[in-house]
């Protein structure tokens, strides 16, 4: 810069030459435009580089070295990752030395294009929590609430999904309060919950997490002021990871807060838990064929956009299956056929029904006379 730093342009024909010639960190996620040239990749060792100054003889001018980075690679996907380091900076006339600085604090100083909010992720204890004691949020204690311009990440270990498994699915209990009158595309306190598979650079999203173009990656404005688990709360509901079985992946829990005066003390998570359910159908003989009539609690519950409801038949036998609201009254009738000794599962989407708490009940009726009638209740979140 040849004014003060009110403008910067480039420095051009660096040896080594640049091995970028446009960098999407500066261009487009910090919105600085195309062609903006510079090193990119790896480089293990020390290296001398030179460039020429003499364009800005008989002048003052300010050097900057800027490092940006983009969302793909970080340490959060790498933690071998640290970013970029200088050493030996001289400004040379000939013989003569106009500048130096071999680490010193003084001569340089070093800035950002943002505000740092700081890394509040803590451990805190609670009497109330849905298990246990200990659970994470992201506050500061000392003020308790969070700070603004907040990028903060929750990240857990790489683990292995088994590639044996049919499902995993992913809930968590959290609550929050943070208050923003924002609304977007202006600057939002949001939080979100990606998975990163190891060897990848892009996310995943909970909501998507097949990153189907079709579909969408969602970010959560706001928390329940009480622990409730994610997946009877928000419309994404009970998220199944069974598409990364055999990968390695690692949970990301990201906070971001904008440029205004924090209120409320942000996110709290807890019980974060991947499971592979079991259904029990009662004792089966050695053809495989159940001993006893059984109908199984839907699953997954609450529900949206759909569940799945399993029965399991000794004998052959006329089954209805019945749906009915809160009220008792009858909705629809889910399945009425004939079915084979064995075990059985039906798929219920609930088109053109709100939201609520209704019942679905078994009749079914045996080739040997007997009948068995059940009933169990199930929830719709949409």
């Amino acid at each position: 810069s040849t004014d003060s730093g009110a403008t910067w342009s480039i420095l051009k024909n660096p040896l080594p030459a640049y091995n970028v010639s446009s960098l999407y960190s500066f261009g487009e996620e910090f919105g600085e435009g195309d062609s903006i040239p510079g090193w990119g990749g790896e480089l293990s060792n020390w290296t001398k580089v030179t460039i020429d100054l003499t364009a800005y003889t008989n002048g003052t001018a300010m050097i900057r070295f800027a490092f940006a980075s983009d969302p793909a690679v970080s340490g959060l996907s790498d933690n071998s990752l640290f970013g970029w380091m200088i050493d030996s900076i001289t400004v040379t006339n000939g013989s003569n030395i106009l500048f130096s600085n071999n680490g010193e604090e003084n001569g340089m100083t070093g800035s950002n294009n943002a505000e740092l909010g700081g890394n509040l992720w803590i451990l805190s204890t609670d009497s109330g929590l849905p298990s246990g004691l200990i659970y994470a949020e992201v506050n500061d204690v000392t003020k308790n609430t969070y700070n603004p311009n907040m990028i903060n990440y929750l990240v857990s270990e790489y683990f292995e999904l088994p590639d044996t498994i049919t499902t995993a699915y992913f809930d968590f209990y959290l609550k929050g309060s943070f208050v923003d009158n924002d609304r977007s595309p202006n600057p939002v306190d949001y939080w979100t919950v990606v998975f990163l598979v190891e060897g990848e650079t892009e996310p995943r999203y909970l909501s998507n997490i097949t990153r189907d173009p079709q579909r969408s990656n969602f970010v959560y404005l706001d928390a329940p002021l009480t622990w409730q688990r994610f997946s009877s709360v928000y419309q994404t509901g009970l998220v199944d990871l069974a598409p990364l079985k055999g990968k390695s992946i690692r949970i990301i829990v990201e906070w971001v807060s904008d440029g205004d005066e924090p209120q409320g003390r942000a996110l709290q998570i807890d019980d974060i838990v991947i499971y592979s359910p079991v259904v029990s159908t009662g004792v089966n003989d050695e053809n495989g064929l159940p001993h006893s009539y059984n109908m199984e609690q839907n699953y997954p519950n609450p529900f949206n956009p759909s569940t799945t409801i399993k029965f399991s038949l000794p004998v052959k036998s006329d089954v209805v299956i019945r749906l009915y609201n809160i009220l008792g009254k009858e909705i629809k009738v889910l399945t009425n056929n004939i079915f084979e000794a064995g075990n059985h599962e039906i798929q219920f989407k609930p088109d053109g029904l709100s939201s609520g708490v209704y019942f679905y009940s078994i009749s079914a009726t045996g080739n040997n006379g007997k009948t068995f009638v059940q009933t169990k209740k199930l929830t719709l979140m949409k």
